[in-house]
């Protein structure tokens, strides 16, 4: 087993039951982890204590997933511009691919 204990992934969606699942998942994985309900939310965290990894929903009310990370990837601070970050989405078209890959995603 792997010790986690340094990587601290936030978990951003709008659904709580998402939120939920995600979170007691890597938490019995072993990883630190912390949610934000929203992008608004998920910014202000981000941007005041970055962490390893950030899973981001794509399809939020409000700022969606691809705005907030335009915002973090233009960040002049390089431990916020280059969080490593997994899209979430559960749209499989190529358009939404695309948005999330142009947007700054890591992996998808």
């Amino acid at each position: 087993m792997y010790d986690n204990s340094r990587a601290e992934i936030m978990v951003v969606d709008d659904d709580p039951m998402s939120r939920r699942v995600l979170s007691k998942l890597l938490t019995a994985a072993g990883y630190e982890c912390r949610v934000s309900k929203d992008g608004s939310e998920a910014l202000e965290t981000a941007l005041a204590k970055p962490p390893s990894v950030l899973l981001l929903d794509f399809d939020m009310p409000g700022l969606n997933g691809a705005e907030v990370l335009k915002r973090l990837r233009s960040d002049r601070h390089s431990a916020v511009a280059q969080i490593p970050t997994i899209m979430l989405t559960a749209h499989g078209s190529e358009e939404s691919e695309v948005s999330c890959l142009q947007a700054g995603a890591d992996d998808l």
